[in-house]
């Protein structure tokens, strides 16, 4: 699910209407519920990249200071690395490398995915408090306590 996709049903699922609270109030768990599937879904995909990412480090790695025989660089379509390096300096390589910052990014991205449904799912839970609070302020306003 894309970042944008799940703001703009927010945006829409976090509506509550002043006129109707018990409706908002009752949808709460629904909302917990439609929320977290998506949070689960989404901690799957981080998971995944961050493992995918481990694994694509380890084999650049192993590319850049030479230590790949012929068959696993024909095997993942990669040409012997030209240059001796340094392990000091192999961190320059890895970090300058564009798959690695590609799968990063992802991550980078993924991660923002899951902090903000976590925000989310915080917000569903202070929800009937919120409705509670607004219910309370109408008494008060009427001069019920």
């Amino acid at each position: 699910m894309k970042l944008n996709d799940i703001i703009e049903q927010w945006e829409e699922d976090s509506v509550i209407k002043a006129e109707d609270l018990a409706a908002s109030s009752l949808i709460t768990t629904k909302l917990h519920s439609k929320y977290l599937k998506i949070y689960m879904g989404e901690t799957a995909f981080l998971k995944k990249y961050k493992i995918d990412y481990k694994k694509l480090y380890k084999l650049k790695w192993s590319y850049y200071l030479g230590y790949m025989d012929k068959e696993e660089l024909e095997a993942l379509g990669w040409e012997q690395f030209q240059f001796k390096i340094l392990k000091q300096d192999i961190s320059i390589y890895l970090d300058g490398d564009e798959e690695l910052s590609e799968l990063l990014l992802k991550v980078e991205l993924q991660q923002e995915k899951v902090n903000i449904l976590d925000q989310i799912i915080k917000s569903i839970n202070n929800r009937n408090f919120t409705i509670k609070n607004h219910i309370d302020w109408k008494k008060f306003e009427n001069g019920i306590n």
